[in-house]
């Protein structure tokens, strides 16, 4: 695990994804091989497509966002207008289908490590980081990003998925 430091008010947000990534982590590597196949809650996906697309669908969105804060240049916010949510969650789960669990699991790892990477780079300058025009708050976001647990509802409908599978 890599050792990073956090602006003080990011530091919450980084334990939280810390936590959460943890507890994912977690459940995912406990699964016997048969459970990954068991319909995942989601019309249509597998438990493995699940967690296919908590480790890399859409969500990259929030990577995309960080990485244009850390840039230093205007936030396009049209990145989140612009995005048909479930076409692309869609896409991103069929171009992983071939993947095992294992394989899975990793991307989801190696995406929390991103997060963390950039939040790592977020000054105390960046906590009042506002914009005009397009309209953009990056304090707000990142209040909601904290507040809503993408990774842990998924985790709940895994959980809730494989329950009574053998180990």
């Amino acid at each position: 695990m890599t050792e990073r430091t956090f602006a003080v008010w990011v530091e919450p947000i980084a334990a939280r994804q810390r936590s959460d990534d943890a507890k994912v982590l977690e459940f995912a590597r406990s699964l016997p091989e048969a459970a990954w196949a068991t319909p995942g809650g989601l019309d249509g996906w597998t438990c493995k497509d699940v967690m296919a697309h908590i480790g890399y669908g859409n969500d990259q969105l929030y990577q995309q966002l960080l990485r244009q804060v850390i840039a230093g240049g205007k936030i396009d916010t049209a990145i989140f207008r612009d995005v048909d949510t479930d076409a692309e969650n869609a896409a991103g789960v069929e171009d992983r289908r071939g993947l095992s669990p294992e394989e899975v699991i990793d991307e989801f790892e190696e995406a929390g490590e991103e997060v963390l990477d950039l939040l790592a780079q977020l000054t105390d300058d960046h906590e009042h980081l506002r914009q005009e025009d397009p309209p953009f708050i990056l304090k707000g976001f990142m209040d909601l990003i904290d507040k809503e647990s993408h990774s842990i509802e998924h985790l709940k409908q895994l959980r809730q998925a494989t329950e009574g599978c053998d180990e």
